[in-house]
């Protein structure tokens, strides 16, 4: 799907709504940093000059607004209590990847579950998302328990295949 601006703008709005109406008003906040820099963006082009803009945070804002959101519209009808406990996760943590490390790295690793739930949700085998295992998709009547990884560094792909072989057991 390509995003306009306004598309991205509108759902970041209509998360940080749905945030705040579950109590989440810290977590939130992060959401609004990403909405002030599409907003400064977005005029920016309509002036005809974004030479101005923070390019940096402005990429990162648009890569995390655009998966929240897909995230959102596809996700927005499950339990919201359990949606609202996987987006306070994802919302912990630097708001730059480049601060991340192997301690602060679970709210990133959480936004990687959820959009992995998203995108079995678009193919229609997306039944829930659990603990451990991480999603629960149904395949030909079959339940399909994933665990998610995404590693830090290539040198540790080995090493969460091996745990998520663990936790899948």
């Amino acid at each position: 799907m390509t995003w306009k601006f306004e598309q991205v703008l509108q759902s970041m709005r209509e998360l940080d709504a749905f945030l705040k109406r579950l109590g989440l008003h810290t977590e939130a906040g992060r959401l609004s940093v990403h909405i002030q820099a599409i907003e400064t963006l977005d005029a920016a082009q309509k002036r005809g000059n974004v030479d101005d803009i923070d390019s940096d945070q402005t990429l990162w804002s648009m890569t995390e607004a655009i998966e929240l959101a897909e995230v959102y519209e596809a996700l927005k009808e499950y339990d919201s209590s359990k949606l609202a406990r996987k987006l306070r996760n994802v919302l912990q943590g630097p708001p730059h990847p480049t601060a991340e490390d192997a301690n602060t790295n679970h709210g990133r690793n959480t936004a990687f579950e959820l959009s992995m739930a998203a995108r079995f949700y678009r193919q229609g085998v997306f039944r829930g998302l659990l603990d451990n295992p991480d999603v629960l998709c149904e395949v030909e009547g079959t339940s399909v328990f994933v665990q998610c990884k995404r590693p830090l560094e290539e040198k540790g792909i080995p090493q969460n295949i091996s745990r998520a072989r663990k936790q899948i057991r």
